[in-house]
């Protein structure tokens, strides 16, 4: 099976979205066939991921653990705003928010920023939509995802998600 959509995808990235309007009758059933290629190919399963020295990462996960306050709920949508603006997280951020690394964050920092802005109902469902699209195209550019089991669980209920969001805005 070929993957069109990511193929178009590809050339969107590189304008990061901007002005690209789709107008392929069959792109709707792409996305949902490259959707279901991504929870089947693309995954290896390991025992336990062990990320080190992701200062974005391990700052999501210690929200995640705590009640969510307003300081929290500031830092989660200013990372949604550097996502929508570039693309991509950067391991580390200072206080300012200002990077100090060049290096990308792990994938599994925007499946829990995901997360995170969905459970406590940070942004519109529309505006939610497009950010799980371009995180969720991040992971299928991806050559290979290594995850261990709770977090496929996470991408698969992400995906589901998505998928969900969609059918309601395609109706």
């Amino acid at each position: 099976m070929k993957d069109n959509y990511l193929k178009i995808i590809r050339k969107l990235k590189l304008f990061k979205y901007r002005n690209s309007p789709i107008y392929n009758k069959h792109f709707l059933k792409d996305y949902f066939l490259s959707r279901k290629l991504l929870l089947k190919k693309k995954i290896s399963l390991k025992e336990q991921i062990i990320i080190n020295g992701d200062q974005t990462y391990n700052l999501l996960i210690k929200i995640e653990k705590r009640k969510i306050n307003q300081k929290d709920k500031n830092y989660l949508i200013s990372l949604y705003k550097k996502f929508e603006i570039n693309i991509k997280l950067k391991k580390r951020y200072n206080s300012l928010g200002k990077k100090e690394s060049n290096i990308e964050t792990s994938f599994l920092s925007y499946l829990v920023l995901a997360r995170l802005l969905y459970k406590n109902k940070l942004l519109n469902n529309l505006k939610f939509l497009n950010f799980l699209l371009k995180v969720l195209d991040l992971i299928s550019l991806k050559k290979k995802v290594s995850l261990d089991f709770k977090n496929y669980n996470l991408l698969d209920q992400i995906v589901n998600l998505e998928k969900k969001l969609v059918k309601n805005y395609v109706k």
